[in-house]
């Protein structure tokens, strides 16, 4: 098998059918793997809307979201990282110019945390309790834009590896005006 059953780069807003998904390492998630040639946008889907047993993202390089994309995530969905093939630990950068839209709900909350979190999404690494997560299992998202973020209803789990665990969201320059419960 793969190593993630699906796989998305650059702008996204899939629309999925009757699928059937098996045999891969990773089969209760998507892959979403941008660089700095790729610039990324799209909506991020609660698992109600993925098809099934898919139950979460997983992000393995550094995503960047420039000027004019916009990356929203609707609430429910769940982003886990995860450092891929001898890279560094993952950052979300977003660039002066994208958007940022991450609202949940009290009782759907977005949630950013590590691959090795089974509490959200489930065993997305499939090793039972083999691996437990921890504070800098990957970097942080660096916001430093002109145009408006939202941030309600956000979980951030086991973050900040650059910082030694000390931060998950690094708010630069926000000119836009930002919306954060």
């Amino acid at each position: 098998g793969n190593t993630f059953p699906l796989a998305v780069q650059a702008s996204f807003d899939p629309t999925f059918g009757a699928n059937s998904i098996s045999g891969n390492s990773y089969n209760k998630a998507m892959l979403i793997k941008g660089d700095y040639a790729k610039r990324v946008g799209g909506t991020l889907r609660s698992a109600s809307h993925l098809p099934s047993p898919i139950t979460c993202y997983v992000i393995v390089s550094d995503l960047k979201i420039s000027n004019g994309k916009t990356l929203q995530c609707e609430p429910g969905a769940v982003i886990k990282l995860l450092p891929f093939s001898g890279e560094s630990h993952p950052t979300i950068f977003v660039e002066t110019g994208g958007s940022f839209i991450a609202a949940g709900t009290a009782d759907s909350p977005v949630v950013f945390t590590s691959i090795k979190d089974d509490s959200y999404g489930g065993d997305t690494n499939n090793d039972g309790d083999a691996t437990s997560p921890a504070p800098g299992d990957w970097e942080y998202i660096n916001i430093v834009t002109s145009q408006p973020i939202t941030l309600q209803h956000v979980i951030f789990r086991y973050g900040g590896a650059a910082s030694g665990g000390s931060k998950m969201v690094f708010l630069g320059g926000i000119g836009g005006g930002a919306t954060i419960n």
